[in-house]
């Protein structure tokens, strides 16, 4: 599985970016405005209108590390960096914690994920994930690479958050079946031509599959990636 590839990026602020675990891409702590549009973007339009910035979107395997990670690291068990390879400020992690986790700030996260699902016969349950892979601004075209879905939870629930197969999706329901903050996540099963999005409010966080790759809405956003350092000291759980 690969990221989406922007060559010749421009530098960013990344001191509000959020490292990912293992690897040198840090995620936004919150979704930009530029990612979101007066009337919102379609999931499609959304690859566009990030790509212009040079930041991409997340695909669910890089995104569900990166949750754990700021859950993690807000209750202490391990250490969060931002996208220039510090330790981060713990103001912008405890407003990312609750952005993921609650309605805080703009009401809660409300996130495009790269990930759309279809028909494969050597999936788990005749399924594969899509995801983008090129952005071309200037044929307005997006490339993509296919791969056979991995086995996971196959119904609406409550899953754990450790356990997650390669492609970031829960392979374990939650042993408490409602909404436990930072312990637990809503799940919506995937459908064939669905796509991937994150979403949190007062209620609870919610990993869905199956949003109309054609809806949109002006609060609809995404939690963008951009290449940053990695972190300059290790990432291990504190002892």
């Amino acid at each position: 599985m690969k990221d989406v590839i922007i060559t010749g990026a421009r530098k960013l602020d990344l001191s509000n970016f959020i490292n990912i675990p293992g690897t040198n891409i840090a995620i936004a702590s919150v979704e930009p405005d530029y990612s979101k549009g007066t009337e919102g973007y379609t999931w499609e339009n959304s690859h566009f209108a990030i790509a212009e910035r040079d930041t991409w979107m997340p695909t669910i395997w890089r995104f569900m590390p990166h949750l754990v990670n700021v859950i993690q690291a807000q209750k202490g068990n391990q250490k969060a960096y931002d996208g220039n390879g510090n330790q981060l400020d713990s103001r912008v992690l405890g407003d990312a914690y609750l952005h993921r986790v609650s309605s805080h700030i703009n009401g809660g996260a409300w996130s495009h994920l790269n990930g759309m699902f279809v028909s494969n016969n050597q999936g788990f349950k005749k399924l594969g994930i899509k995801y983008v892979v090129g952005v071309d601004l200037d044929a307005r075209k997006l490339s993509f690479e296919e791969v056979p879905l991995e086995e996971c939870v196959f119904e609406d629930c409550f899953v754990e958050l450790d356990g997650l197969n390669s492609q970031g999706l829960p392979r374990k329901k939650s042993h408490v079946q409602e909404y436990s903050r930072g312990d637990n996540l809503g799940y919506g099963r995937l459908y064939e031509g669905g796509v991937a999005w994150f979403s949190a409010n007062s209620g609870w966080a919610y990993l869905g599959c199956s949003r109309n790759p054609l809806n949109c809405n002006a609060s609809l956003g995404v939690l963008v990636c951009a290449e940053g350092a990695a972190p300059k000291v290790s990432q291990a759980k504190l002892k």
